[in-house]
């Protein structure tokens, strides 16, 4: 099956799938259990704090949106490994708690993969330079919204945020040629905790939003990354200066080459400079809904 409108008859839910790549059927019947239309009156943590747009397009244009199966892997593989840990837990009652909160009418559903007494744990199954770019600010709110369902439903003082990063690509020449690259496979990280009004007042602010029928992505919800140049050799993999997380003009990379005795090199065609142009990552790669955003379609 490469293309169809796919019906799971016992939710009345339809949706538009392809298989470009010629997935198995296994795999197809799983992934259509991934794909599923939000709610108007229901919000879990993770959608927000994600792009009020994307929840509003899935919302008003679910049986419009065209989802390959391809685009399910990374979803379906945290889903797994996740899985695959809470059935190895060793108190089964301290995994994937689950908290409601009604909120001015939209009910608030956090859910936390370990609660133990006086902390929330996460699991983050990712890739190195996933945790590279910008993923601490994104967990710093998910837990902190999850201790705040913890204190308001069920009267928990939660004392400490954990992350358990584990990095599926992760090898050991990366680590040892980049330092901003994790170091290890597994980190446990500690996430700082917000003082419940700044939490608070995180939450409604992004109820409204979610409520603003005219909001459009911004930058963040676009993963935005801003054009930059870069400095390269001839041959090599990446940049040895510019990214997308640290951007340089011309003018800068040209003092690079200059301090580090580079000029004989840049003169002979070893040593390069590069413009690389803004892209919105997530948009061109990895929106779910592309197929339908008017921002796709050149309409602001």
């Amino acid at each position: 099956m490469k293309y169809g409108i796919l019906t799971r008859e016992e939710e009345g839910i339809k949706m538009r799938l392809t298989n470009r790549l010629e997935y198995p059927e296994a795999y197809v019947e799983a992934a259509k259990k991934h794909i599923y239309p939000k709610k108007v009156d229901r919000i879990g943590v993770t959608t927000l704090i994600d792009s009020p747009m994307i929840r509003r397009l899935s919302i008003t244009l679910f049986d419009e949106i065209v989802i390959d199966v391809d685009d399910t892997f990374t979803g379906m593989l945290g889903t797994a490994f996740h899985k695959h840990l809470e059935a190895h837990s060793l108190d089964a009652a301290k995994t994937e708690k689950k908290w409601e909160l009604l909120i001015d009418g939209i009910t608030l559903v956090g859910v936390a993969d370990v609660v133990d007494e006086h902390e929330i744990a996460d699991y983050k199954l990712l890739s190195g330079w996933s945790f590279v770019f910008d993923k601490s600010e994104t967990w710093t709110k998910q837990l902190n919204v999850l201790r705040y369902l913890a204190m308001k439903v069920d009267k928990m003082e939660i004392s400490s945020l954990v992350v358990h990063a584990f990095v599926k690509d992760w090898t050991f020449y990366q680590a040892q040629q980049k330092s901003d690259y994790p170091q290890n496979r597994y980190m446990k990280i500690n996430i700082p905790i917000w003082d419940t009004a700044k939490t608070e007042s995180y939450i409604m602010e992004r109820l409204r939003l979610h409520l603003d029928p005219n909001y459009v992505c911004n930058d963040e919800d676009k993963w935005l990354r801003h054009e930059t140049f870069q400095v390269l050799r001839k041959g090599g993999k990446r940049a040895i200066k510019g990214s997308a997380s640290n951007p340089i003009t011309f003018a800068d990379a040209e003092k690079y080459i200059l301090e580090k005795n580079l000029t004989s090199d840049y003169k002979s065609g070893i040593i390069y400079i590069e413009e690389k142009k803004s892209e919105a990552k997530r948009c061109e790669q990895y929106c779910s809904c592309k197929s339908v955003c008017p921002l796709m379609k050149g309409v602001k």
